[in-house]
């Protein structure tokens, strides 16, 4: 797979009582574990910006990621972290990061793209839409920022949520709407395989091979990626003649089901 990480590199003061130790934060802790998950083969990217004072914490783990998208800036975000025992955590940000640059990114051509917001500033909503649009692979969205938002002096706020439950639903759903993401978790290109063997092979069955054809998906992404999920919530069947749509999924799609038996 082609995979693109996304998200602000910070670098991070922690205090913690009678010493202060510093490592590199952010989207880097993202970029240590999808190595740690990726197979030989996966094309990993990653869009982020350094600067030179903490480029020698960065890059030694960075370079197992193809680099043509990382940015040199005058300073990237540094966050101290306060913690203390007996009492709530403290987080302040120093160096307000400027928006990523994604402008040279071909967002068709990733199979998965995983977006860290990590300071709130790594994209805009617009750049959000910009990619959706672009691509039709999975997109991971980590809003690091949505339970603790920053007060104008760069300090992260904690607090309680009175009704969470909803407001969670609420944020969810709203989430979900930006990405193109139905209520049963859908994105556009799942829909896109399911109606074109709906509406080329009549439903199926059709071959593995003759679907990616058809849908100008790699053979290992359906069936890797995309088959699983509609296998286990019942829109897709894989049978020896090849694979089915289900008559729950026309339903969710909205079209007529020709009776075919499975």
């Amino acid at each position: 797979m082609k995979i693109l990480l996304v998200g602000h590199s910070v670098f991070d003061i922690i205090s913690l009582p009678g010493k202060e130790v510093s490592s590199p934060g952010g989207i880097f802790y993202s970029v240590q574990q999808l190595l740690k998950i990726s197979f030989p083969d996966d094309k990993l990217f990653i869009c982020t910006q350094i600067d030179d004072n903490s480029k020698e914490h960065f890059l030694p783990i960075y370079s197992e990621f193809n680099t043509e998208f990382i940015e040199k800036v005058d300073s990237i975000p540094s966050v101290k972290l306060m913690l203390d025992n007996n009492s709530e955590r403290k987080e302040i940000y120093f160096n307000t990061p400027s928006k990523l640059n994604i402008n040279k990114i071909n967002f068709s051509d990733f199979d998965a793209i995983l977006i860290n917001m990590i300071t709130g500033n790594d994209i805009t909503a617009e750049d959000l839409k910009l990619i959706r649009s672009q691509t039709s692979g999975i997109i991971f969205f980590d809003i690091h920022t949505l339970s603790r938002p920053m007060n104008q002096s760069g300090e992260r706020i904690f607090s309680q949520i009175k009704n969470y439950d909803i407001i969670n639903e609420t944020v969810a759903k709203k989430a979900l709407e930006m990405i193109d993401v139905d209520s049963l978790g859908l994105e556009p290109a799942d829909k896109h395989i399911l109606r074109v063997i709906i509406e080329k092979f009549g439903g199926g069955p059709v071959g593995l091979g003759t679907i990616a054809a058809a849908t100008s998906e790699e053979i290992k992404t359906i069936e890797d990626v995309y088959e699983p999920y509609l296998i286990q919530i019942g829109f897709l069947a894989r049978t020896s003649r090849g694979r089915i749509v289900t008559e729950a999924a026309y339903k969710h799609l909205g079209i007529k089901y020709n009776n075919k038996l499975l």
